[in-house]
């Protein structure tokens, strides 16, 4: 019974490391997608929002429990942040940075929607079960 129970402690000590080293990941790609922001394309007041869902954000990665959780929150973090239009110096040239890709924004709005509908999907799928 004891060496069940020693395997049992050191799974769950495994999983909690790793949990851990992916909290670390996601905050180190949320950062570097933070300080890749150009500040002086957003108003003062944007910029300022856009710094406290980042730090939010942080704060919400680690308050995860799974590493299903984190990868989640990662990706509602970033998409908060890339909600905020730059200020544009006439017409919309602006661009979003995704992880380490930069999309126009008319493309980013057509994956916003596509992931809303796949979750909307999921959702219904799990509601049929």
């Amino acid at each position: 019974m004891q060496k069940v129970a020693e395997t049992t402690y050191n799974t769950l000590k495994e999983k909690a490391e790793a949990l851990e080293a992916v909290k670390v990941a996601a905050i180190a790609e949320l950062d570097t997608f933070y300080q890749n922001i150009d500040k002086s394309k957003y108003s003062q007041e944007t910029y300022t929002s856009i710094t406290r869902i980042y730090n939010e954000g942080k704060e919400a990665i680690n308050a995860q429990t799974t590493v299903e959780g984190v990868y989640a929150k990662l990706g509602e973090v970033k998409l908060a942040i890339n909600a905020f239009s730059p200020k544009s110096s006439g017409g919309d040239n602006s661009n979003i940075l995704i992880g380490s890709i930069i999309i126009g924004s008319s493309v980013a709005a057509v994956v916003v929607i596509m992931v809303v509908t796949l979750v909307i999907i999921k959702k219904r799928k799990n509601k049929v079960k």
